[in-house]
């Protein structure tokens, strides 16, 4: 555990020198998108100035969209903040999705969720896993609450709760799902998070509980404007260490979307040739 922390130090320490730009984006209503920083408004324009210093006027009458944005300054140019901060693959950061926002997401093509932010530090997600074929009343149906404490000194915690049901089964009343602590380091375009995990399982008034956590370690390191690599290493109570998973993506980056294409395995399982598919896509309307 102390060795996993001090690895997220380090990785702190050499991200700690990215120029964080606070900029404007103006969509106008004949598609045109400018990027830049405000330096002026009143009644009738935006002047923005652009990282290459040329000021632009924009009507206020042409603009269909206005967003706040960070950029982050590399020698290859302005790069855009990650729209999908909030999660990683599976297993989510302390960063909240942010007051009024919410995105479409598709983990592994069978589990489509809606995830919303409210307020600036609850984030709530609901979905369904959706196999061909399932009838109705099997079909789990998915619901996740993280709380998102203040961010200090580049370190962000949150706590949270997932949920899972057949709310549509009368025969049988159960569910699992699973707790969890998790700390964030890094900014919105490279971070990396330890998180920690009590899984349950309710079978009628029954109630059992992990004593003993799951551990999950992920980051996000962004390698260019459009790409990221994404990996999760996830570490189950009393499994050995080359039965635990480790997952690996390449986060393919847009204005709106995301794209994770990877793969999963383990030391034992990469040995017999047996890695899982990873596909997720990301929408932010």
């Amino acid at each position: 555990m102390k060795i996993l922390f001090s690895i997220i130090l380090l990785f702190n320490l050499l991200l700690s020198d990215t120029n964080i730009i606070q900029s404007i984006e103006i969509t106008t209503s004949d598609g045109n998108i400018f990027i830049g920083t405000l330096i002026e408004e009143d009644e009738n324009s935006y002047r923005i100035v652009t990282n290459s210093g040329i000021n632009i006027d924009v009507p206020k009458s042409s603009v269909k969209e206005v967003n706040y944005i960070e950029l982050s300054s590399y020698e290859e140019g302005l790069y855009r903040p990650d729209p999908n901060k909030s999660m990683y693959l599976f297993a989510p950061s302390a960063y909240p999705i942010g007051d009024g926002n919410s995105y479409i997401r598709d983990f592994q093509v069978f589990f489509p969720s809606y995830n919303r932010g409210f307020k600036e530090n609850i984030s709530i997600q609901a979905g369904a896993l959706t196999f061909p074929f399932m009838p109705l009343k099997y079909v789990p149906v998915i619901v996740s609450a993280k709380y998102s404490f203040p961010k200090k000194n580049e370190i962000q915690f949150s706590t949270g709760a997932l949920y899972m049901t057949a709310p549509f089964s009368f025969e049988s009343s159960w569910a699992t799902g699973i707790t969890f602590v998790n700390a964030t380091i890094g900014d919105l375009f490279s971070h990396y998070s330890i998180c920690l995990g009590w899984g349950y399982f309710r079978d009628e008034r029954d109630l059992d509980l992990m004593e003993n956590p799951i551990i999950v370690f992920a980051g996000n390191e962004r390698l260019s404007d459009r790409t990221a690599l994404v990996f999760e290493f996830w570490k189950f109570p009393d499994v050995e260490i080359q039965y635990s998973p480790l997952f690996i993506s390449t986060r393919f980056i847009g204005r709106k979307f995301s794209v994770d294409i990877g793969a999963g395995s383990s030391l034992e399982w990469l040995q017999e040739g047996i890695p899982i598919p990873i596909l997720n896509f990301t929408y932010h309307p």
